[in-house]
């Protein structure tokens, strides 16, 4: 909880120090960016944030499978279930899961066409159908545990001194680097204010269920798809049914906004951005969707050690982006931007 508090405070502040210009100037990243790295230098940076949404699209679209399928099992039970796994080990994922991940894409897909002014009612409903389902879940635990939260001992070796320098520093890493999309993308979604305390109670909630639901089924899960689907294991029922049905669908409605927001839609202001004669935001957006199926993001994300890796493999570009562009905005300029140079290559520009 420590390195979740201040790894989010860490996240606000830079959110902040690189919403500003984009709130002042009312420019996207494509165009912001230009200011730090010039008018053709821009591209590179552009390019490499598409890339990352891209991944990251892929990622959270195999977390809304997973999250599909315990919903399909609540729903066909023992139909689900029954599904033959055809796929080799090797292939780091079942049949059935392939089946939900596809089944979560296809549901997202039409969302690449809904404008974004009209997003924002998705996002409104996204809000109170998760936060519904995960203090129901977090209800369920603490009273099938006694009333209790539970210990928050969750089995790892307790550390003092030196050798808890560097695991907190990875701790806070990993809840940075998990949000840094975020970061880059506030030129595209730029917000005033930014609240600290709302992310710390997703993360705290997160544990707190984590622990209350280990008092109840004997193991700790840190993979909401697999405490769901060890929910329905254990308490086979119609109310556990509905109940996991219901969360699971609140926390897809979650995933379907996250990846609207912070990924397709920058990936479509980034590839207009780049080939502005060819791509819209739109058919932007209609190719994110279509190449996150081939970054197989079952692959990456297979193990806690190889998601490690991923988190800090992308934060090395992104984080260094967001330096620069605050850098370049509140010491180099001093908050001033000429914006009709911004859009033009003309000898003597001072973005040329």
């Amino acid at each position: 909880m420590l390195a979740a508090v201040i790894g989010s405070a860490i996240l606000s502040v830079v959110v902040v120090l690189n919403s500003r210009g984009a709130t002042r100037y009312h420019v996207g990243f494509p165009v912001y960016v230009r200011a730090a790295a010039g008018v053709s230098g821009a591209k590179l940076f552009i390019a490499v944030r598409a890339s990352v949404a891209v991944i990251y699209y892929a990622t959270q679209s195999f977390y809304g499978g997973m999250l599909t399928s315990v919903a399909l099992r609540a729903i066909f039970g023992p139909g689900w279930d029954g599904i033959p796994d055809r796929l080799p080990a090797s292939a780091g994922i079942t049949s059935k899961n392939l089946l939900a991940f596809f089944v979560f894409w296809i549901v997202q897909f039409p969302v690449m066409f809904v404008h974004p002014t009209i997003l924002r009612h998705l996002f409104v409903v996204k809000s109170v159908a998760t936060t519904a389902g995960l203090f129901g879940v977090l209800g369920w635990a603490v009273r099938m545990n006694g009333g209790e939260l539970g210990s928050f001992d969750f089995g790892g070796a307790s550390l003092a001194g030196s050798a808890l320098v560097w695991p907190m520093i990875q701790a806070i890493n990993s809840v940075m680097a998990a949000l840094c999309p975020i970061l880059v993308n506030q030129p595209d979604v730029a917000r005033p204010l930014v609240s600290l305390v709302s992310k710390v109670l997703v993360m705290f909630l997160s544990c707190a269920t984590t622990s209350a639901a280990a008092g109840v089924l004997g193991e700790s899960y840190w993979n909401v798809w697999d405490l769901y689907d060890a929910i329905l294991t254990e308490f086979w029922g119609p109310g556990a049914r509905a109940g996991i049905f219901f969360a699971s669908a609140g926390m897809i409605l979650a995933i379907v906004a996250t990846n609207a927001g912070s990924n397709s839609l920058p990936v479509g202001a980034d590839g207009s951005g780049l080939w502005p004669r060819y791509i819209n935001i739109v058919r932007g957006q209609v190719i994110c969707a279509l190449l996150a199926p081939f970054c197989v993001p079952w692959k990456i994300i297979a193990s806690a050690s190889s998601f490690l890796t991923f988190l800090g493999s992308y934060t090395v570009f992104l984080m260094p982006t967001c330096g620069i562009m605050m850098v370049d905005y509140w010491v180099i300029r001093r908050g001033n931007f000429h914006v009709p140079s911004l859009y033009t290559k003309a000898e003597g520009s001072p973005y040329a």
